[in-house]
């Protein structure tokens, strides 16, 4: 108790010098944009691998959301015969009848078809960016293991 007493009397009267004051405050002042740097550079790798992760799902998709619009406009196209339409129809089932097995010849220029390819996309996306994220953390996992590894390899040898 006597020493808890002697502190706080230590530190009132450190505190009450304006150099100590002000050294403490520095210190409080270097030691939080030192956690703020590590924080911001950590958000900043994230937002890279997301926007990473983004990219290659959009390049991933572009070949279907060609292949998408290609049957949607062969489909709504009145210049082929219904029996070709409903051909194109059942391509496009078949690429997610999840999806696409309520679309019929007539609903696949309106706001519903719209919205079941919309939906397919947005899935398809986020599938696909899922499945980059999980590749990109099995690597990095992998990368860490290779380092402690070595490290561990290091220690012994010395």
């Amino acid at each position: 108790m006597l020493a808890e007493g002697a502190q706080r009397a230590l530190n009132a009267t450190m505190l009450a010098n304006p150099y100590v004051l002000a050294g403490t405050l520095l210190i409080g002042l270097a030691a939080s944009i030192y956690v703020m740097s590590k924080n911001t550079d950590a958000a900043t790798m994230a937002q890279e691998s997301l926007a990473k992760s983004t990219e290659k799902a959009n390049e991933a998709m572009s070949g279907e959301l060609a292949k998408i619009d290609l049957l949607k406009s062969q489909i709504a196209s009145g210049s082929l015969s219904r029996e070709t339409r409903n051909q194109k129809l059942k391509e496009l089932v078949a690429i997610s009848p999840e999806h696409f097995n309520a679309l019929t010849l007539e609903s696949i220029g309106t706001r519903d078809g719209k919205k079941a390819i919309d939906d397919y996309i947005q899935s398809k996306t986020k599938q696909i960016q899922l499945q980059q994220l999980e590749a990109d953390l099995q690597e990095s996992i992998k990368r860490k293991l290779d380092l402690q590894i070595m490290v561990t390899k290091i220690v012994q040898n010395h």
